[in-house]
């Protein structure tokens, strides 16, 4: 029987799509704020795919995908979508409901089956949406949710050269993996990912399986534990690399269990009490970085990309 969860990283066949615009900037960078007057299509001021002047004047996703509003408290309610177009931030705005040239963007496009078993505040993805100084640590990357279009689901584009990342939801029950990723980014797949571009899978109920094994029946452990899976998998596709780069023994890019930390490999489940943490600590390689492991026998060194390197 298992005891831990294991996060292989390969592609997987359900999709829940991210334009992955985040994590361009070095820990300690600072950059001036963008002037939106004089805002250009050129720059990236916050580097996360999206030009400063995309992001001073809002824009309507390329895909025709269908956003999901946040409530006032930045959470989601339901799933309905409001239209394809995304304003720049004003003063009153929400932040998860506009786009800031100066703070970096990921766009969350979900594809779920009919009764999802991930709960609705799974979407918060909120240890990526953490600012670096909260005391569990995180990346200051505000993510927003889309769904597909359903003329074109397969379509990733949410501007003319930016692609997303793919997640899905898979309804398997078995005792297996509770999450996949095909390591890399929407426009740029590492050497040592499958071909094409990333996949990330979700397998929630293997979670509720593994949980009610061991004994753990309360709903609010196995909803903390599904929302740290997609969390987990999306921070393979955002750079997040854990201290042992490509380590076998720690199913790839991974901490070691038990280390404390979002990356680590598996949950843990002692006395009945699940331990599944979040922590994301700015020392980590890969951390608010783009990333990259070079090729040569998968032990690379984490080094950030280029700022020309779009996700």
């Amino acid at each position: 029987m298992r005891n831990t969860m294991h996060t292989q990283l390969r592609v997987g066949f359900l999709i829940l799509a991210m334009a992955l615009f985040g994590l361009g900037m070095l820990p300690g960078t600072v950059h001036a704020a963008v002037n939106c007057g004089t805002a250009s299509f050129s720059t990236d001021a916050d580097r996360d795919g999206l030009s400063d002047a995309e992001e001073c004047n809002g824009i309507t996703l390329s895909g025709g995908q269908g956003l999901v509003f946040a409530d006032a408290a930045g959470s989601y309610p339901n799933l309905n979508t409001q239209g394809s177009t995304i304003p720049s931030c004003g003063p009153s705005s929400i932040r998860r409901n506009c786009l800031d040239p100066n703070t970096p963007d990921v766009f969350v496009m979900l594809v779920l089956q009919g009764q999802s078993s991930i709960p609705l505040a799974c979407w918060s993805f909120t240890p990526i949406n953490r600012p670096p100084t909260d005391a569990l640590g995180g990346l200051g990357v505000t993510t927003h949710i889309i769904l597909p279009n359903p003329n074109t689901p397969q379509n990733r584009l949410v501007t003319t050269i930016q692609n997303a990342v793919q997640l899905a939801e898979s309804a398997d029950t078995s005792d297996g993996d509770f999450g996949q990723t095909d390591w890399g980014a929407p426009n740029n797949a590492l050497p040592e990912s499958s071909p094409g571009t990333p996949f990330i899978v979700s397998f929630p109920n293997r979670i509720d399986t593994y949980l009610n094994k061991n004994g753990v029946t309360d709903q609010a452990s196995h909803i903390s534990v599904k929302c740290r899976n997609v969390a987990h998998e999306l921070g393979h596709s955002l750079g997040l690399i854990a201290g042992a780069l490509w380590n076998p023994s720690y199913g790839t890019y991974h901490y070691k269990t038990g280390s404390g930390y979002l990356m680590d490999q598996h949950i843990q489940v002692k006395g009945g009490r699940v331990i599944a943490p979040t922590k994301i600590t700015s020392t980590e390689p890969g951390v608010n970085c783009r990333t990259k492991i070079l090729a040569q026998g998968k032990t690379g060194t984490c080094v950030p990309f280029s700022p020309d390197i779009i996700f």
